[in-house]
Parts: structure tokens; C-alpha cells; sequence
């Protein structure tokens, strides 16, 4: 059958400082089987600055992807150098590029040796350069071992055991063979524009590194000699947000020529392979706004992705809350601190296969944060959070389970622009008509529903015929005692003013015609600890409330339908409170060591 490069996702490759992608040649021939593939070369005397290299970069694949389907998924592979262009460009164009895949990326340029020796070896005289540099720039050609032993994978099962060890004594000979001819491949001054484009590209990515919400897979050679790669990985993707990193035990800065397998089967091992992409809502082309913090359509999280979501985010929830869904055939009534949402969004997902789109407050958004949390003084704030409320406080949420739903399921800032949007394109949206002010409750709140009296959100709906359904959720609020409610912790001495003054500076999420007059976001969290074992979680579906084009212009009809869609809300929560009284392992010690003896086994709860 023969190959249709246009069927298959589409690879560009980004190589290391010498240009000719040689250390990847290993990697070609499967790649080329699952992608429809390209290649930058750079030619020895070319000296376009890294900024205008992102920008033929962007152009190009403008030119070549910018009107395709969307649903065809764009990689870029970036090796080394490659991988600090691959990033700028993922951060100049997020509309044309879907995934990263980097190989021990040159991002750690800045704390390796490099910055001081290269002075040093640029201004060695010609003939004891080509002398010093094979000796430099040996680690660039690979670990000879893992090479070599690479080699003898490739042939075994293939040849006798004696040609076997005359094609590794001859992989031997021409690895290093290939040393002294660094000097031409690399004259000093080739090498200088070289490393200077790295300096370019570390200054340009750096800040952008937050900003960047592509899914990425970060391989890093654990014994990469030429830059600090291992301790690079971790880093990266903590600052990437949507990044993960696998380790190549054994591998040097040349991991590409090094592994034991290849990349591609690397990739469907991590579940980072896919040949379609699954939007969230029909989308025309690439020119079309779209993507990480837009309100345009996203790609849908296929089952691997979810695994590993619910590995690190929900897993542990699940196992210790045992949640239970319900329905009676999204908006909703909101629980302290919202740590049950990312057990729902995967839930529904799971079952339905539709992706809730949230909408999260701004300060949730990683558009609020211009800089990242490492990068920032703790003040009292960042004290506070880690009392009560640390997903949700600024910056808090990077790396908390509430900061990977924001990111795995596709949440936007709440705005009317960005609810018209998703509502206009026939998303499923997850609203809190009550915001911060129900997620942050004081004592002697629990359960209570707090929301404005106008009926905004329902007009919006009924503009769009919208089908409304209502859900009520039970347990988290039994899980906390709070110390002190928000009121209180603003009346704290010193910590009080300067929470004022913080919150006068943070963006609303209310503006335009759905502000209310009085109402406040309320971004304090309250002081509190975990009042003894989770409670179990219970979530009921309401049925739909149906809206009509023709009620979007009558207020009254609009106010009546919300007060129905509030109190459909508050009477499932009343209904759970009620029904968990007779669920025999609502108490967590039984719970789960049911759970323990039946594993797989969800155990039972009150009878419906």
C-alpha cells in the first residue's frame, strides 16, 4: 500500500548547532513511516538572527499549514539548538503548532561551561583549534558504548555474530573518525555565530517559557556532558505548562544517535502519537483563532492523555473519596476550595466524551501571571496560601491538580466575549454563577449558594438556545473546618492590608452586563485544615432546562428561569445531603476497606 505523506501528522525537524541534522539520521527511516516529514537546514555561512529565523519559520509553515485542516496534528522536533527554536515557535505561532517533541534542548545553555570557554577556544590559534576542538566537542558525536551497543540492536537477529563484530568494530572506527572533522564542520568562525545564535535563543524563549501551552514531551540524556540537560529537564517542565518528562537512561547530548528503540516508538509508548486531532467544536482553519486560553475550539484529551491526567491529579481523590454520579435523566452549585472539579471534568469526559469547557477567573488564568512563581518575592499572600487555598491563590495552581484541569480541559478567563464565543461555536460550558464568593465560604456556609441576582448568564444561554443542566455536588464542605473565614482573615493585622491592597490590584471577573452592582469576587481564601477523613463526594445531574431564542430578550422570563435553574441546584444538594444518610459506606474507614477487598470495585451507596 503506498505511503500518503498528507494522511500522516505532519514533523519538522530542528536539528543542533551544525545544521545538517546528521545526529538524527539514525531516527529517519521510522519517523518517515509515521509522519509526513521536514527539515531545516541551515548552511554554513548563513547568519539570519534567531528572531527573523523564527519568523521564516513561522511563515513557512504559515504557507504550508495555515489553511489545512486543523484536525491534521503539527510536530515539532527539536534537538538541542532545534529545541530553543522549536519553542520560540511554538510561542510565535500557537494556532500552527499542536505538540513539541525536545531532545536534550539547549534552554541550560546559560549554566553550562560553554559561556566561559568559548572565549577561550575562539581565539585559539587556527592549527591548535582543529587540534582542541574534537576534544571539546566529543560528547556532540555520543556515548561510543550506547552507540555502539544501538548498532548491535539494529543488526541483531539479522546477521551472524561474526559479522555482527565487524559491523560494530567499523560503527567504532567511523565515530571517531568523524572527531577530526569538526574543525571543517565548525570552523571558529561558524562556531562563534553558532553559540551567539544559542545566546539569542536562550534571551528570546526564557521569558516565554510559561507562556508556551502546547503539549511537550521533554526527553533528556542523562549523561549529556555537553550541557546540563539533567537537571534542565525538571525545570522546563515546571515552567512548561503543559510538558512531560521522560529521562534516557545512559544517553549523552546525542540521544537521538543513542536509543535503544526509536523516537517514534517513544512516542506511542508516552501516548504522544496521535494521526487526528478530536476538537472540541468544528473549526475551519488554522487561521482561526484557537488554543491554550482562547475561547476558540481545543483539542480533545484522547484516553492516554487522560490516564496520565488522573495518574498525577485525581487518582488519589478517587481512591480516597469514592465519588458517586448521579442523574436524573452544566451550571452549578459551587463547593469550597473546587478541589472536586477535577474529578467531575475527568468524569464527564470519560462517559461522554465531552470536553467541559470552564470558565475560570482571571487570576486562575496563566494569562494574569506575567511572570512565573519562581521568579517572584513571597509576601504575605504566598504565606497565607499555604494555610488554606494554595490551587487557588496567584501562581498557586502551577502544579496542582485545579492548575492541570485549568490547562487538560481547555478553561477560559470568564468574560461575556469569551462566553458568547464558546456558546456561538456549541461548546459545553462549565459556569459558576457564584464565583470566588462560594468557592472561598466562611463558617456556617457550607452547602449555601451564593449568587447575584441578575439573570445574565441564562439571557446569553437562551441567545444561543442553550440546554441548561444543573448539577449539585456534596462532600467537600464536611472535608475542611475552617479556622478562619475570609472576613476574618482580613482583619488580621498586617496580613489584612496587605490582602486590600493586593485585591484592589487583581482583575474582575464581572465586567460589562454581567457585573452586579455589590457583588465582589472575593479572591481571600479562608484559613483551614482537613477535618478528619474525605468525605465521600456525591454529584447529581438535574434534568435539562431547555432556553428558547425568543426568551433572550425578556428579562422577566429570564429572571424566572434563573431562579428555577438556582433552585433546581439547591434541591439536589438537599436531596444528596438527605440520601448520603443511608449509604452504608458513606463513612470513609469502611469505605475503603470494602474498597481494599474488592479492588476495582467502587463500593456500593444508598439505593436509588
Amino acid at each position: 500500500m503506498a505511503r500518503d505523506p498528507v494522511s500522516l501528522p505532519l514533523l519538522v525537524y530542528f536539528s543542533g548547532i551544525d545544521g545538517s541534522g546528521m545526529a538524527a539520521a539514525r531516527q529517519f527511516p521510522s519517523l518517515l513511516a509515521m509522519f509526513d516529514m521536514r527539515h531545516l537546514l541551515t548552511a554554513r555561512a548563513d547568519h539570519t538572527p534567531f528572531a527573523d529565523m523564527v519568523g521564516l519559520v513561522v511563515s513557512q509553515l504559515e504557507a504550508e499549514v495555515g489553511t489545512a485542516s486543523p484536525a491534521r496534528p503539527v510536530y515539532l522536533l527539536g534537538e538541542s539548538f532545534g529545541g530553543l527554536l522549536a519553542l520560540a515557535v511554538a510561542a510565535a505561532a500557537p494556532h500552527l503548532v499542536d505538540r513539541l517533541v525536545l531532545v536534550n534542548p539547549a534552554t541550560s545553555y546559560p549554566r553550562s561551561i560553554w559561556p566561559m570557554v568559548a572565549p577561550y577556544l575562539l581565539q585559539t590559534p587556527p592549527a591548535l583549534y582543529k587540534s582542541v576542538l574534537p576534544l571539546v566537542m566529543a560528547p556532540l558525536i555520543g556515548n561510543p558504548v550506547s552507540l555502539l551497543a544501538a548498532g548491535v540492536r539494529d543488526g541483531a537477529g539479522q546477521e551472524s555474530a561474526a559479522r555482527q563484530a565487524a559491523a560494530l568494530l567499523q560503527t567504532a572506527r567511523t565515530l571517531w573518525a568523524q572527531l577530526p572533522r569538526l574543525a571543517d564542520v565548525l570552523p571558529q568562525e561558524t562556531l562563534a555565530w553558532k553559540l551567539e545564535l544559542i545566546r539569542q535563543g536562550c534571551e528570546h524563549v526564557g521569558p516565554l517559557l510559561p507562556r508556551i501551552g502546547q503539549r511537550c514531551l521533554i526527553l533528556m540524556g542523562t549523561r549529556d556532558m555537553l550541557i546540563p540537560s539533567g537537571s534542565e529537564g525538571p525545570r522546563l517542565a515546571r515552567l512548561l505548562p503543559r510538558a512531560r518528562l521522560k529521562a534516557l537512561e545512559g544517553a549523552s547530548h546525542s540521544a537521538l544517535q543513542e536509543m535503544s528503540q526509536g523516537l517514534g516508538a517513544v512516542l506511542e509508548e508516552e501516548g504522544f502519537y496521535i494521526r487526528h486531532r478530536r476538537l472540541s467544536a468544528p473549526l475551519e482553519s488554522r487561521a482561526s483563532p484557537g488554543g491554550r486560553g482562547e475561547a476558540g475550539p481545543v483539542e480533545v484529551p484522547g484516553v492516554a492523555e487522560i490516564d496520565r491526567y488522573a495518574a498525577s491529579a485525581t487518582r488519589l481523590t478517587r481512591r480516597l473519596t469514592s465519588p458517586v454520579f448521579l442523574s436524573t435523566c452544566a451550571t452549578t452549585g459551587r463547593r469550597t476550595l473546587s478541589a472536586d472539579l477535577p474529578v467531575l471534568c475527568e468524569e464527564v469526559l470519560r462517559q461522554t466524551g465531552v470536553l467541559l469547557r470552564g470558565l475560570a477567573h482571571p487570576l486562575l488564568s496563566h494569562e494574569a501571571e506575567a511572570e512565573p512563581r519562581e521568579a517572584r518575592p513571597a509576601g504575605p499572600w504566598d504565606a497565607l496560601s499555604m494555610l488554606g487555598g494554595a490551587a487557588l491563590t496567584p501562581g498557586g495552581g502551577r502544579g496542582s491538580s485545579f492548575s492541570q484541569m485549568l490547562e487538560t480541559f481547555g478553561a477560559v478567563r470568564v468574560s461575556p466575549r469569551n462566553m458568547f464565543r464558546l456558546l456561538s461555536n456549541g461548546e459545553a460550558i462549565l459556569l459558576f454563577p457564584g464565583g470566588m464568593r462560594e468557592a472561598y465560604k466562611g463558617r456556617g456556609e457550607e452547602y449555601r449558594l451564593f449568587w447575584p441576582d441578575r439573570s445574565e448568564f441564562v439571557r446569553m444561554a437562551a441567545r444561543f438556545g442553550a440546554t441548561i443542566v444543573p448539577f449539585a455536588a456534596v462532600g467537600i464542605d464536611d472535608s475542611l473546618n475552617i479556622l478562619l473565614d475570609p472576613s476574618q482573615v482580613q482583619a488580621l493585622p498586617f496580613v489584612g492590608d496587605a490582602l486590600r491592597r493586593r485585591q484592589a490590584l487583581l482583575p474582575q471577573a464581572r465586567s460589562g452586563p454581567m457585573a452586579d452592582a455589590g457583588w465582589s469576587d472575593g479572591f481571600v481564601p479562608p484559613v483551614s485544615i482537613p477535618r478528619g477523613a474525605p468525605q465521600r463526594l456525591y454529584f447529581l445531574f438535574q434534568a435539562p432546562i431547555h432556553t428558547d431564542p425568543s426568551e433572550a430578550r425578556d428579562r422577566q422570563a429570564c429572571d424566572a428561569l434563573h431562579s428555577r435553574i438556582k433552585g433546581s441546584v439547591q434541591e439536589g444538594i438537599d436531596f444528596l445531603l438527605q440520601a448520603r444518610t443511608g449509604d452504608p459506606y458513606a463513612a470513609a474507614t469502611s469505605r475503603l476497606l470494602r474498597e481494599s477487598l474488592h479492588p476495582g470495585q467502587p463500593a456500593p451507596t444508598f439505593p436509588l
